[in-house]
């Protein structure tokens, strides 16, 4: 199909026999006669509420316009964009630029998107344009002109860079009417539809952002090298009470054993450990017999109870990531232009839950769960923190999923499961569940259970339950031998799951969104028992992870369609999502109102999926980020 390229921007700087020029007027109202546009944007770099379009690009059926926004203000197309079906590749990006441009989109298709779903799972798969363009067009994109955008200073666009604008977007229908085939064959049409739509509060959250209190940040990262430092003295005393770690200690320091140590101190410490460093650490356990896979807190909390030094090692390295990760460098991600966090989110992870950080903004799904931690993230002036969770997600998940009587039971009845429960397999009265027998070292019956009930969807094992719990493996064993009796439904569901994962090599979660998880190290043949093991896991809690993912989702879909339909932009905006959480900053006067609003908005979403137990959440109003 020829291309028709119009181009409007500063007609004085440019000719060519490649394009027309034009007016915006002509371009709206080209628009206003469409159902659908394909677009993609130029920028002066990555979003920073600084940075602006550059150029804009649109096409539709053989015609494209390319408009120079440095010249031209694009806010005329507002109503246009904003009503038609917008299809890009990895939209999010250009969405915040277009709404910091006034422009916000409604309904958009995303070509990038579309792949993760197609792909979930999969290794060395190809998600940029260019592999897109070349896979379901057989087109070669040349992206070297892309860098070419940033530090114009006005100058006018070469041909080659209108060229290569208008080859972003000439393809992008046919990427989609190819990927729709795939979508329809996969079954997976309410899954891509959910994240498509999820797409938009999700930038709106990385657009909007979150107040942050420097001054109490700044306390908690001093509290936190002053806990290291009091660590790091605690740890070598240890050293010098352990025989096998003597070679550790300085010697021409040991040597003068009356002079204390203090004194030994004024000379520097003398233990020779730099306790931050993995490999010196390697050689600390390994002189205490140990041949650990890794000096994480998995492979070391078995040991806790045998050497004092390693549960000390543990809480020492709790405090140092809150120094290195968390501590005064986090500053460096305010917003200059803002003075607030602004993070950014990979949408569709393995699970299809979210995650959050790069190498320029946090990680906010990590933010330390400590109280004080989250507080120092604040709303607006005039404004409170309105944050609703769904109650017991997972769980309510899996006595949907597992349809297991007692669970459903349970929660229909408005009663704790977990005491339920331990009272069934521990065969003790309900009232004494939150006792603390002596083969369990200071947990209660219902915290085993709690923890059992937590972990089964994880393949837990009786020797990470022994770990966990620290008591002894043969008891561990029996309490995962006695709940798996007390729920047969449950214990088929899992194993249904675990078979159906390693005979087909994918997972689906549960209806309506049904999302496919393909294993990569899956084989028709042959499979390693570690492989295996994998997949089982995977197969387990993928339905479980992924539908509370897709329930989050669509909460925060809901949630920005009442906003927009109610013109309460300005009211409420959503900050936050973690897990199975949303954040909003809501005007002090109608704080109380949406909190309601938002609780049944939440559930309604969550009922989309699960049918046999009541969705409940928990919502809190406050003037800080709260759990």
């Amino acid at each position: 199909m020829e291309n028709k390229i119009y181009f409007i921007g500063n007609q004085g700087l440019i000719e060519s026999d490649l394009y027309s020029p034009a007016k915006l007027s002509d371009c709206v109202e080209w628009l206003s006669s469409l159902s659908q546009v394909e677009l993609d944007t130029e920028t002066e770099g990555m979003f920073n509420h600084k940075n602006k379009i550059v150029m804009l690009q649109l096409y539709h059926n053989g015609i494209t316009y390319v408009i120079d926004t440095r010249y031209c203000d694009i806010l005329p197309l507002k109503d246009n964009l904003e009503r038609l079906l917008v299809i890009g590749q990895n939209l999010k990006f250009d969405y915040k630029f277009l709404k910091f441009h006034g422009i916000e989109l409604n309904n958009i298709y995303d070509t990038f998107l579309a792949e993760c779903c197609i792909t979930n799972g999969l290794q060395d798969r190809e998600l940029g344009l260019a592999a897109l363009a070349m896979k379901y067009c057989g087109i070669t994109l040349d992206k070297s002109v892309r860098n070419q955008f940033i530090d114009l200073n006005g100058q006018p666009f070469t041909e080659k860079q209108i060229v290569y604008g208008v080859g972003d977007v000439t393809c992008l229908n046919e990427i989609k009417l190819k990927q729709e085939e795939k979508i329809k064959e996969l079954d997976i049409e309410a899954w891509v539809n959910n994240e498509m739509q999820a797409c938009l509060p999700l930038a709106d959250i990385e657009y909007n952002g979150m107040g942050f209190n420097t001054a109490a940040w700044l306390k908690l990262a001093d509290k936190a090298e002053l806990n290291t430092l009091t660590y790091e003295t605690e740890l070598d005393v240890l050293v010098r009470e352990e025989p096998r770690l003597s070679k550790f200690v300085k010697k021409e320091i040991q040597a003068n054993m009356f002079a204390g140590v203090e004194e030994g101190f004024t000379h520097g410490r003398d233990i020779d450990i730099k306790w931050s460093s993995p490999t010196q650490m390697d050689k600390v356990f390994k002189a205490l017999g140990l041949d650990l896979e890794s000096t994480g807190e998995r492979f070391l909390s078995k040991y806790q109870q045998e050497f004092p030094i390693i549960k000390k090692f543990i809480d020492y390295k709790k405090q140092a990531k809150l120094v290195s990760t968390y501590g005064r460098d986090f500053l460096k991600y305010i917003n200059p232009n803002t003075n607030r966090i602004h993070t950014s989110f990979w949408q569709v992870l393995d699970t299809t839950r979210v995650s959050s950080g790069d190498k320029y903004s946090p990680n906010m799904q990590n933010i330390p769960a400590k109280v004080e931690y989250r507080n120092c993230f604040i709303p607006r002036d005039g404004y409170k923190m309105v944050s609703c969770d769904f109650s017991g997600q997972e769980l309510r998940l899996t006595a949907h999923g597992s349809k297991e009587p007692l669970w459903v039971d349970a929660f229909n009845k408005g009663e704790d499961l977990h005491s339920n429960m331990a009272s069934r397999i521990f065969n003790v009265p309900l009232q004494d569940v939150r006792n603390k027998p002596d083969f369990l070292r200071g947990k209660s019956y219902r915290d085993a259970t709690k923890t059992l009930q937590f972990g089964l969807v994880y393949g837990m094992s009786k020797f990470k339950l022994a770990d966990t719990l620290s008591i002894k493996v043969d008891d561990a064993d029996k309490i995962i031998k006695d709940y798996f009796k007390a729920t047969v439904k449950l214990n088929g569901f899992l194993g249904q799951c675990r078979n159906y994962g390693v005979k087909y090599g994918y997972i689906r979660s549960f209806k309506p969104y049904s999302i496919i998880r393909y294993f990569p190290q899956w084989k028709t043949e042959g499979m390693e028992f570690k492989e295996v093991g994998s997949i089982e896991r995977a197969s387990m809690n993928t339905p479980i992870q992924a539908s509370g993912g897709q329930m989050t989702k669509r909460a925060l879909v809901l949630l920005r369609n009442y906003i927009k339909q109610n013109n309460l932009s300005k009211d409420v905006y959503i900050v936050m999502t973690v897990h199975d959480q949303i954040d909003c900053e809501v005007r002090n006067d109608l704080a109380e109102s949406w909190s309601i609003i938002q609780k049944n908005i939440m559930e309604e979403a969550g009922r989309e999926i699960i049918k046999n137990v009541p969705v409940l959440s928990d919502i809190t109003i406050s003037d800080c980020w709260t759990k």
